[in-house]
């Protein structure tokens, strides 16, 4: 969706690819997390026209995996390129990556991207977790591996608004402001699952029946507040989210020069949209206070009369 026209993509704006992304988590979130990963960099597309078309075409079918951002590896300058050493945290999509994406402090120029063949790197394999597992996020490590300069690209050079793929894909989003449509796309899959986890509550709520009375769920009024109090915090992250898409799709054009203010703005509400997506989910999952109090009567009762 975001690859440029003329290498087979579709050209999407950031809002048709967010939509998506959006709808793939109320399903499951790690399978929207990580297109996401893969194809939201602009530095993918905004290094040179070599690098891109290599990552990118869609003759090879080649997918990346983008580890962080942060320049937690080191590149030393070197003829014809770059010796790259370091290990990075996460790299979602790796267990599926023929490139990895990394960034890397050079001492004389500052931070830089790298673009190498998966097969030059180790992957670590430490993503035992509960939630997004799917997402296959490992860490990886380089070892003085080397890196031609055409696989290169400074970070200052995103910025500012200086890269080579800019001039070849005019008005597309390879310039938009970085860390601005880094954060949106990125909180885009928090609100889906919180969709998702409204539409699996109200369904589930509709059978269940509760153990003691009988009763069901829908008939309560608790759930009915429970319910309520999702969909009027998932209605408030989704006008958050929408406001924060319809800036970026008015400045990003701009690029470097997209006024601070406002990308400062989409930042804020890209982690307002989180929270209130974490709020979603948390409320939905956490029982009743009237059923919390029941418990912890019935269990002291239970003590009691062990004692």
């Amino acid at each position: 969706m975001l690859t440029p026209i003329r290498w087979g993509g579709s050209g999407s704006d950031v809002a048709t690819f967010s939509n998506a992304t959006r709808r793939l988590a109320t399903a499951c979130p790690s399978s929207a997390w990580t297109p996401r990963s893969w194809r939201c960099t602009p530095g993918c597309s905004a290094g040179s026209s070599r690098v891109c078309r290599r990552r990118s075409s869609p003759r090879t079918g080649a997918a990346d995996a983008r580890a962080l951002l942060a320049p937690t590896g080191t590149v030393e300058r070197v003829d014809d390129g770059f010796r790259l050493s370091g290990r990075w945290e996460w790299a979602t999509g790796i267990m599926h990556a023929e490139w990895v994406m990394v960034a890397a402090m050079e001492a004389e120029r500052g931070p830089r991207f790298c673009v190498v063949p998966r097969a030059d790197v180790e992957v670590e394999d430490v993503w035992h977790v509960a939630g997004m597992a799917a997402t296959g996020s490992n860490a990886i490590v380089a070892r003085d591996v080397f890196v031609p300069a055409h696989r290169t690209l400074e970070i200052r050079r995103i910025h500012t608004g200086e890269t080579p793929g800019e001039a070849l894909h005019a008005g597309t989003n390879v310039g938009w402001p970085m860390a601005a449509t880094l954060v949106l796309v990125a909180a885009t899959p928090a609100l889906g699952a919180a969709e998702g986890a409204l539409d699996a509550f109200t369904e589930r709520m509709r059978e269940k029946v509760q153990a003691y009375s009988g009763q069901k769920h829908a008939e309560i009024p608790a759930t009915h507040f429970r319910l309520g109090e999702g969909i009027a915090t998932a209605n408030a992250a989704r006008l958050v989210w929408r406001d924060a898409i319809a800036t970026l799709d008015r400045i990003g054009p701009l690029g470097a020069a997209a006024p601070s203010e406002e990308r400062a703005a989409i930042r804020l509400a890209a982690a307002h949209v989180v929270r209130l997506a974490n709020t979603v989910a948390d409320g939905l999952a956490r029982p009743p206070a009237r059923a919390r109090h029941s418990s912890r009567r019935r269990f002291s009762a239970i003590c009691a009369t062990s004692r």
